[in-house]
């Protein structure tokens, strides 16, 4: 009997397995063929320069500020940077494989602890999490998405049955490597340990049991605190990190700050996302939406038969392959609070990103790439929930809680696609306008000289941008873009919004980092002309909100 029931586990544990890669495929696919370069995607192509030999192009990768302090995602960004050169599609393969990965990671930890149905839940909408659209369309969040890789092998290795010598030092390595990738995920460390007590609960172990799953995340926070604090000074005279300690008064307020934005961004955003994508989606091109409409009624068939599954259904500690139990109970969800408690103490540390450092909750265009970690907290969050709602006494109920879950799911997926659709018509705006400004450097003859310094008023929104999907709005942005295609040239460009811009008697002051002396050049994209500007006056009489790229909210 208990050789059918594995049997039987493996099998749903290969077709889930395999819906899940599908519905990836069904969502994403259509980006990597479409999807080009926006916002920092850029920006480590252009800097630092070409290079001749790779060892050359990966020192100069891993000495940029922003990758000194994860020198992962350095080796990572140099090598695809070195193999695929400005080609968008391998960037943004690499980068939904690592998501895809993450995904199956977890969902596969996931199903050797808790009902089928839980991990299943937790994939999808881990999936199609509208609030993190940026880390999976932005293809330089390879580093966020490899980092989540690194986390989730270390949540698969804790849900391992019994005890091994190796156990301890892959998770703990697994760990660094994800903190040195992107620090998002740091928070979510948590998770490997609450595994570890729910293959071998607690009542039924030793001290060293109890102990034994804190250390590895322990020696993987003191071994990053160690690369930051002594390694990466030494290695490249200086130190980047997004991590903030705040003194103890401010902590508190820290807390209830990230608490109560990460929940309404995890919340209220994800619901105005998607209420406001219905009428995105509607407008959009039948062929476009008759895969996705197909499929959600595979996703809606297979989620009725995982919600119509026990209530216990989870495979015991003898069922799992290994050395054995370390503990004597099984495995189960009881139908009290505990998961349900479990869930919301995953979703507030994971929330935690925002206290110790200094990430804000976002839920818009490139910025709620903050949500990469979060997505996995909130979507576990969910899926606790639904089962514990789907246990109240009563098929009627039962049937209302699978419905509602389902439509959620399959609200949040058509938002996903309509992000996805206005993410490729930034790309292709962003094309546009890199088109322009080119044409109009060679025409007026600027591309011959050793240097440029221009400012392109450019446009800050287009027609059918959804959820402030990123155009050209930067230096970093539009440096790098024209950089690459003005190799020979010394480009600095930027794009200047009036309540950015300062304009003295030298020149001009974008972010109060970036500055134009007299006399530069200024490129309109209403006019698809360059002027230069050698005096203050003449700037002045230049820069209306229309003439400078304000015609919008960005």
């Amino acid at each position: 009997m208990m050789k059918h029931r594995n049997s039987l586990f493996r099998d749903d544990l290969v077709r889930d397995s395999l819906f899940l890669v599908a519905t990836l495929i069904v969502l994403f696919g259509p980006f990597i063929i479409h999807g080009g370069f926006l916002r920092d995607d850029l920006g480590l192509l252009a800097y630092p320069p070409r290079t001749t030999t790779y060892r050359h192009y990966q020192a100069l990768m891993s000495s940029q500020p922003t990758m000194t302090g994860r020198p992962v995602s350095a080796l990572m960004h140099g090598i695809c940077g070195w193999t695929f050169g400005t080609t968008a599609w391998p960037y943004h393969l690499v980068n939904l494989t690592l998501f895809g990965t993450t995904v199956l990671l977890v969902f596969h930890a996931l199903t050797r602890i808790l009902p089928r149905r839980v991990a299943l839940m937790t994939a999808c909408f881990a999936i199609v999490y509208p609030c993190a659209a940026g880390s999976v369309y932005s293809s330089i969040m390879m580093n966020s998405n490899l980092a989540g890789c690194c986390w989730a092998g270390s949540l698969l290795i804790g849900t391992l049955p019994g005890w091994s010598l190796w156990r301890g030092p892959a998770s703990a390595a697994l760990l660094l490597l994800s903190a040195l990738s992107y620090e998002a995920f740091v928070p979510l460390f948590l998770t490997t340990v609450l595994v570890r007590y729910r293959i071998a609960p607690l009542q039924s172990l030793s001290w060293r049991g109890v102990i034994g799953p804190i250390i590895p995340v322990v020696a993987a926070l003191l071994l990053y605190g160690v690369y930051h604090a002594a390694i990466e000074p030494v290695l490249f005279g200086a130190s980047y990190s997004r991590v903030s300690i705040p003194v103890p008064a401010e902590l508190a307020r820290r807390l209830l700050s990230a608490a109560f934005w990460g929940t309404k961004v995890a919340g209220i955003d994800s619901l105005r996302i998607t209420i406001k994508s219905i009428r995105y989606v509607t407008a959009l091109p039948v062929a476009t939406l008759l895969m996705p409409s197909l499929w959600l009624v595979v996703i809606g068939s297979l989620l009725v038969s995982a919600f119509s599954s026990g209530a216990t259904d989870a495979p015991s500690p003898e069922a799992l392959p290994g050395d054995g139990p370390q503990g004597t109970t099984a495995v189960t969800i009881r139908p009290g609070a505990q998961m349900p408690l479990i869930g919301c103490l995953v979703f507030l540390t994971a929330q935690t990103i925002f206290v110790f450092s200094d990430y804000t909750p976002q839920s818009w265009g490139f910025e709620n790439r903050t949500q990469v970690g979060v997505r996995f907290a909130i979507a576990f969050l969910v899926a606790v929930l639904v089962d514990r709602l789907l246990r109240l006494p009563g098929k009627a109920s039962c049937r209302w809680v699978a419905m509602a879950a389902i439509a959620l799911l399959g609200s949040f997926f058509l938002a996903m696609v309509a992000q996805r659709e206005a993410w490729i018509a930034a790309a292709r705006f962003n094309d546009r306008s890199l088109h322009r400004v080119e044409r109009a450097i060679r025409a007026h003859g600027l591309d011959r000289g050793p240097a440029l310094t221009i400012l392109t008023a450019l446009p800050a929104s287009f027609p059918g941008q959804l959820n402030h999907e990123p155009i050209f709005g930067v230096s970093w942005d539009i440096g790098a873009a024209l950089s690459l295609a003005f190799p020979t040239i010394d480009i600095r460009a930027n794009v200047p919004v009036p309540t950015r811009t300062v304009v003295s008697d030298e020149g001009v002051t974008i972010d109060r980092t970036w500055v134009a002396t007299f006399p530069f050049h200024v490129y309109s994209d209403e006019t698809e002309s360059i002027q230069t500007i050698s005096s203050s006056d003449e700037w002045r009489r230049l820069s209306t909100p229309r003439a400078v790229g304000e015609t919008g909210d960005r």
